[in-house]
Parts: C-alpha cells; sequence; structure tokens
C-alpha cells in the first residue's frame, strides 16, 4: 500500500477539473495517526460541479482503508468559501495556527 495518494477528476475529453493529495500524518495533539489532505484544488470553472465532493470522498475512503479515525488538512482562515465546504464536510476547527511575517 502506498504511503501517499494523488487523485486527479478529469472531464470526458481528459481535462483535468480536481485534484487532491493525501498523506499519513499524525494528529498535532494526541500524536494519533490520521490522514492529511495536503492539497484539493478545483479549477475555476468545475466549482459546484461536485468534482469537489468526488475527491473528499476518495479521501475519507482512503483514510479509512488506512483504519485511520481522523482526516486533517489546513485551510487559510481568510477563504471563506474552502471553510464553508469543509465545514459542510464535517470538519470542526481543532487549533489555529498563527504565521508572523519577519
Amino acid at each position: 500500500m502506498l504511503p501517499h495518494l494523488d487523485v486527479a477528476a478529469y472531464d470526458d475529453d481528459g481535462r483535468r477539473l480536481g485534484y487532491v493529495h493525501l498523506r499519513p500524518s499524525r494528529d498535532g495533539v494526541t500524536d494519533e495517526p490520521c490522514g492529511y489532505i495536503s492539497l484539493l484544488a478545483v479549477a475555476s470553472d468545475a466549482e459546484g460541479s461536485g468534482v469537489a465532493n468526488h475527491l473528499m470522498a476518495a479521501a475519507e475512503d482512503w483514510a479509512r482503508s488506512r483504519g485511520y479515525r481522523l482526516l486533517s488538512l489546513d485551510v487559510f482562515a481568510d477563504n471563506r468559501h474552502a471553510v464553508d465546504f469543509y465545514r459542510r464536510k464535517g470538519f470542526k476547527t481543532e487549533t489555529r495556527r498563527m504565521v508572523k511575517p519577519l
């Protein structure tokens, strides 16, 4: 079994509509093994078409198949569209990562 998984969605003409990259990780609080979505991207003209839902379903299937109880990701706090999408998918804020430019 591969330690990571890349899933892409294509239209009937072979044009890539979206992509998700998954990898094993550990929960930052409990150190429990979990799945991590390091990248989810959907072509702007494919937004709202269900592509992201299919990619998220593949991510959850992958995590479950590896025996993970948790699936995590990072999202920019000001990306309301993405935050709202992930909340609808059942994700909850666990921590806030803060960054200071130097």
